[in-house]
């Protein structure tokens, strides 16, 4: 199934048009610059770094390769009242462990009321239709006036054929284009958008994986939101979206769907693996003087879907309500959620399931030297970690999760804030989280982190030079392996020649004991070095030595490794040619 984007855009190009002349005097001003094209200065800034990694072991198999190089440049030109920052990175492809080079690039010219999008860029339409995802192509953003247009043409994934070499075993992707388009207006109080969205794979941009279940999928989704406001004290918002979703592009067409419920105004063709969904999103708020208090209720059908968006649960319906305020003078500010979450709503074959979510935020600060901060929240909330396997593996794995709790403390102290001031702060957080692998919740693969961080710190205002102590417990849970590691920690930070030269050294101590009997004891040498060696221009070293002992005679022995890297990078801004140009250099 092909999708035929051209005919899609014309819509899109009317808009366009009548954003144009509705606001024809910004553009006629473009020409009156052109009559005084010798007074008009292009305006050129921003930086250039390159940075090389290197990297070396002894008695373990090199875990990276022993050079790689990474450039990044970003530059903001003006020109006619026209911005245009551009941002380009790009590095060398690690060949010993499967890792691809890359190379991002993208501009977002900008004009008054006028910004476009080339490259590789990013733009949010809404929740359910497109958010979060970065594409390579194009866009464009106008507003003028009361109105607003958005467009958007790219590729959202690039083909990643499965590679069981690889050292991150990177999830096989087929190629994803997709588009989406925005029309709104906002005026008197009252705000409307109209939204669709679409994604196709292309089945043929990679061979059929063979360990992972994926397959080519296809998708539209259109979404119409509208809010108003009532003497900015009380709004009303609601968002309704409609999708529809191929699991896989080379199943036969189905005639069984018709309408337009079921087509998207004849945007989506049915396969045999079709299915429909919709989503509501609705709010009642009040925004008092001292406080804010609002209602809402979101339901989200089994069968809704949308690739444009990282991962959210479906079969679903919220009630919540959501208050905030400051209390003692504002010393004191809370922001609090919670409400009833029904799952598995349409699910025959599983029973619904009722729980309390919630989730609270509390900032305490009685002076100016003590402050404390908690977080809660039970929510499902997708998001991307970490799993370290060992404090010092710089190359950590990375898997989609969902988080089902999370919390943290903080607390701070500060001492001595004239001269030589020090504080002592302490930090706990814990996370609950499950693998979500194919766009499902793997259940039993439950990951717990918790993690315990005391820190003291100091400046020495005469030596112009800071030092820190700190102590680090991490408790890890990760498919029933449980790891306890110990971290003490010692920094100094050192400035010499007025600051042009500056200095860290940190020394860490790892104790990580497994439940599986294994015991390590990592020490952690590191120095960061930077040079303002001249005007705009540095040269930065960043340096680690590892050495690993393993006294339970299981898994990897001793080793030791050295990495860092040398960066060097120049920032510019100036301007070529134009009146402001002769006179600046007049002036000099």
């Amino acid at each position: 199934m092909k999708t035929k984007i051209f005919p899609r855009f014309r819509i899109v190009c009317v808009l366009i048009l009548c954003a144009l002349s509705i606001h024809s005097q910004d553009i006629e001003s473009i020409g009156s610059n052109l009559k005084n094209i010798k007074d008009q200065s292009l305006g050129l800034g921003g930086g250039i770094s390159l940075m090389n990694n290197f990297y070396g072991s002894n008695n373990i198999d090199p875990r990276r390769d022993q050079l790689q190089w990474l450039a990044n440049v970003n530059l903001n030109l003006n020109f006619l009242g026209i911005d245009a920052p551009f941002s380009l990175s790009f590095s060398d492809g690690n060949q010993q462990f499967g890792l691809p080079s890359y190379a991002f690039t993208g501009i977002s010219p900008t004009y008054k009321w006028a910004k476009a999008h080339i490259g590789d860029r990013n733009m949010y339409f809404s929740k359910y239709t497109l958010s979060g995802n970065n594409f390579r192509g194009g866009g464009l953003e106008l507003t003028p006036g009361g109105f607003t247009f958005k467009a958007m043409y790219g590729q959202l994934v690039r083909a990643n054929a499965e590679d069981l070499n690889s050292r991150q075993a990177i999830n096989p992707a087929y190629r994803r284009m997709g588009w989406s388009v925005l029309s709104g207006y906002q005026g008197g109080g009252f705000d409307v958008n109209f939204i669709l969205f679409s994604a196709e794979d292309d089945p043929q941009s990679i061979a059929d994986p063979i360990e992972y279940d994926v397959t080519p999928a296809s998708n539209i989704v259109s979404s119409l939101s509208a809010k108003k406001s009532f003497n900015n004290k009380i709004i009303l918002d609601a968002e309704l979206a409609r999708s529809a979703f191929n699991s896989d592009v080379r199943a036969p067409l189905s005639s069984q769907f018709s309408g337009v419920q079921n087509t998207l105004f004849g945007l989506f063709k049915a396969n045999e693996t079709a299915r429909f969904g919709n989503a509501l999103n609705t709010g009642l708020s009040y925004n008092a003087k001292k406080f804010l208090i609002r209602l809402q209720y979101e339901k989200i059908d089994r069968g809704f879907k949308t690739l444009g968006s990282l991962f959210f649960n479906t079969d679903l319906i919220h009630y919540t309500t959501s208050v905030s305020t400051s209390l003692l003078k504002n010393k004191l500010n809370i922001s609090a959620r919670g409400g009833l979450e029904q799952t598995n709503v349409n699910d025959l074959t599983k029973p619904t399931n009722n729980r309390f979510v919630g989730s609270i935020n509390l900032a305490y600060a009685p002076s100016k030297k003590l402050n404390f901060a908690s977080s809660y929240s039970n929510f499902n909330n997708a998001t991307k970690i970490r799993a370290k396997e060992d404090p010092a593996v710089f190359i950590d794995s990375l898997f989609l999760a969902q988080l089902t709790q999370s919390a943290s403390f903080s607390a701070a102290y500060k001492v001595g804030q004239e001269y030589n001031p020090s504080s002592l702060s302490a930090v706990y957080s814990y996370q609950n989280a499950n693998s979500i692998k194919n766009d499902e919740v793997i259940a039993d693969a439950e990951a717990i982190f918790s993690n315990v961080i005391l820190i003291f710190s100091q400046q020495l205002t005469d030596a112009n030079m800071n030092w820190s102590a700190s102590f680090n417990y991490n408790n890890s849970n990760f498919a029933g392996n449980s790891t306890n590691t110990f971290s003490p920690t010692g920094t100094i930070s050192k400035s010499f020649f007025n600051n042009q030269w500056n200095n860290t050294f940190r020394c860490t101590y790892n104790h990580v004991m497994v439940e599986s009997g294994n015991t390590s004891q990592v020490v952690n040498l590191s120095l960061v070095s930077g040079w303002n060696i001249a005007k705009n221009q540095n040269l930065n070293l960043s340096i680690s030595y590892i050495n690993r002992a393993n006294s339970g005679g299981q898994g990897v022995g001793d080793f030791s490794e050295v990495y860092g890297n040398v960066r060097y990078s120049y920032s510019f801004e100036s301007a070529i040619g134009g009146s402001q140009a002769k006179s600046k250099k007049a002036k000099n």
